[in-house]
């Protein structure tokens, strides 16, 4: 089988990690496949011929499902009818700003996107949603033929089985804390040093960019925030690591005894590897996360996204209480929960034969 897999992968770590993962999915489900990486930020125009070599294009992980996505951002190719072979989908989102029914039920499609949308859908495969809030957004906009996987970044092949959390909170040594894709939150980095310094005196931190930190990558006045974040960061004696560009950088967490931040990829990460992990949500991505595993929500904002959460630090302080009062259980149930959606996302991609 020949592969296309569309990779939105530029610069985030997250993105990165989606599709290593999502090749890991396919070459357990189909152990001889080939896959071809094509990025599907650039037009595809001059490569029809090449993508219907293929045996199938793949949609991997990610807001795929945005309301100007196709051809704004997401360029493809300019007549969709020149696609011939099926087009498959693994743990797509959508990029809502939180998860009220007024968010869910009021996003729609472009006229183009929803061609698009609905293009992928032709193959009779259903689409593979990461969350139920994606999977209830497409059916609000008259696409029903969908079901609920994950996101391929979900799963560590080696541990699925695994479901004991690797360190308790007495056991902290190492803490790595991944950064704010809003710089107007950095302040919220600062106040939650001291209440780890505060918890954990001994323990090493570490602060994690995923998108990079340099003035190329962020620009101007973002990086002007960052010069600023990294002087209290050597304050209060706090590495940094930037591990855009690849998904390798992922491994400072495997050490890592306890992750708190803002980045979902960095919480499904250490996860999957069965690490204590708090996620601060910034929109509705990790709520979706975090509403399927039944884990508790802590988020950055308050009645929207502009609002900060003035009191952040002392629902993460209580979010560590409470890790400690459940006896992880609530944690474990999240990596039972994982486990359950892998043999989903087996199944489904395993229906890839049905439609060749």
């Amino acid at each position: 089988m020949n592969i296309i897999l569309m990779s939105g992968a530029a610069v985030n770590a997250g993105d990165f990690l989606i599709v290593k993962r999502s090749m890991e999915l396919l070459r357990h489900c189909f152990y001889q496949c080939e896959i071809k990486v094509i990025n599907r930020l650039h037009s595809c125009d001059d490569m029809v011929d090449e993508l219907n070599a293929g045996d199938a294009i793949v949609w991997a992980g990610g807001p795929l499902f945005q309301p100007n996505i196709y051809p704004q951002s997401l360029p493809f190719v300019t007549d969709l009818d020149k696609i011939t072979i099926p087009q498959f989908t693994i743990g797509l989102g959508w990029k809502g700003e939180n998860l009220s029914d007024k968010s869910v039920y009021d996003y729609k499609f472009s006229d183009k996107t929803y061609g698009f949308v609905t293009k992928m859908s032709e193959s009779n495969a259903k689409i593979s949603c990461r969350d139920f809030f994606t999977l209830r957004m497409l059916k609000n906009n008259g696409i029903d033929n969908c079901s609920m996987t994950g996101c391929p970044a979900w799963y560590d092949l080696k541990r699925i089985d695994k479901l004991t959390v690797n360190k308790k909170i007495e056991e902290v040594k190492k803490i790595c804390i991944s950064d704010p894709w809003r710089y107007s939150s950095y302040y919220q980095v600062i106040e939650l040093l001291k209440l780890l310094r505060r918890r954990f005196s001994k323990a090493k931190l570490c602060f994690i960019y995923h998108r990079g930190n340099t003035q190329e990558v962020c620009g101007t006045e973002q990086f002007n925030e960052i010069l600023k974040l990294e002087d209290r960061l050597k304050e209060n004696n706090v590495e940094s690591f930037d591990i855009s560009g690849s998904e390798e950088g992922f491994h400072i967490y495997d050490d890592c005894d306890l992750h708190i931040g803002w980045r979902v990829h960095a919480h499904i990460y250490n996860m999957s590897i069965r690490n204590l992990s708090i996620l601060i949500e910034e929109d509705a991505r990790g709520g979706g996360f975090n509403e399927i595993l039944g884990m508790q929500s802590i988020k950055a904002y308050e009645n929207n996204l502009k609002d900060k959460n003035q009191y952040l630090v002392r629902a993460i302080d209580d979010g560590i209480d409470r890790l400690i009062h459940t006896n992880y259980f609530e944690i474990e149930k999240g990596f039972y929960i994982m486990k359950e959606y892998f043999k989903k996302m087996e199944d489904h991609i395993e229906s890839l034969k049905q439609i060749l």
